[in-house]
């Protein structure tokens, strides 16, 4: 099996598993091979850092060490692409969390583009009880940029459903530095920096 591997879209980044996504959504985007990207998380909920680190290993394969200071233990995610999404299908991941910021789980989902601006993400996952699915939306919100380098940074909208409704931005400050602000259920805030470099 041939991996096809695009660029990541501006919305992609770490989730607080590490793992490529929105917040707390996966979807179907792979690190390429030799990248590595540094995030952490702040959750109000249960006054929880969450540090990451993911490595695009192989072709189609990324691996990510998380970990949480609430719960004071580390855990490891992977993702594998097995398809990579086009104009006429949707590109489609598989992979597993275990301990750190997230439940135990394996996960699949798919990635889909809709126009220029916005695309749809959606899979399912288990849990120690359950078959859960997640569904979430990127656009991008302010796609004509200031040629001088003034205004806005790239602004994306984050909306996602694990069942938990959550509502976020993010911030592309910079080449590889981006920032994310997201509210779950009205009543909790996360936010969240990441750094994406290649060696």
């Amino acid at each position: 099996m041939a991996f096809a591997l695009s660029p990541l879209p501006a919305a992609a980044s770490g989730t607080t598993s590490g793992l490529t996504g929105l917040v707390e959504v996966k979807t179907a985007d792979v690190l390429p091979p030799q990248a590595v990207r540094l995030s952490l998380y702040y959750d109000s909920a249960g006054a929880d850092f969450e540090p990451a680190v993911a490595f695009g290993i192989l072709p189609g394969l990324e691996v990510a060490v998380n970990g949480s200071t609430a719960e004071g233990k580390l855990g490891l995610g992977a993702k594998i692409g097995l398809l990579a999404e086009t104009a006429r299908q949707p590109g489609l991941a598989l992979g597993f969390t275990w301990g750190g910021a997230d439940d135990p789980s394996f996960f699949g989902t798919i990635s889909k583009r809709l126009s220029s601006l916005w695309r749809l993400h959606g899979g399912v996952a288990t849990s120690r009880t359950a078959v859960l699915p997640f569904v979430g939306v990127s656009g991008l919100l302010n796609p004509v940029q200031a040629g001088d380098g003034a205004g806005l940074p790239p602004i994306t909208l984050l909306i996602e459903a694990d069942p938990s409704l959550q509502v976020g931005t993010r911030f592309n400050l910079a080449r590889g530095l981006d920032a994310t602000l997201a509210i779950r259920d009205l009543k909790s805030l996360q936010a969240g920096l990441g750094y994406q470099t290649s060696f």
